[in-house]
């Protein structure tokens, strides 16, 4: 599973600077962030690391391996597949 953040760079110009970044990469990024730069707390950050463990779940049981490529239905269709487990 990959997403591309070069979107996010100055001088982003579509299909020339994709950068593939797996999703577990960009997971560990994004608590490390929270836990940096946010100072969420030690329970705060394993609630978002067991609800991106499922994330990651939900992405290989629907075949989705590129997070650019998500659509606002199939998130919508992450939550309601997630609230059915809860």
């Amino acid at each position: 599973r990959c997403f591309r953040p070069a979107e996010r760079l100055a001088g982003f110009r579509p299909g020339l600077n994709e950068v593939a970044v797996p999703a577990e990469a960009a997971v560990t990024g994004y608590l490390e962030h929270v836990i940096v730069e946010k100072g969420l707390s030690t329970n705060t950050v394993a609630a978002y690391r067991r609800d991106l463990d499922r994330f990651e779940v939900w992405l290989d049981e629907v075949g989705v391996d590129d997070l650019a490529s998500l659509t606002p239905a199939q998130l919508g269709d992450f939550i309601a597949w997630a609230s059915r487990d809860a």
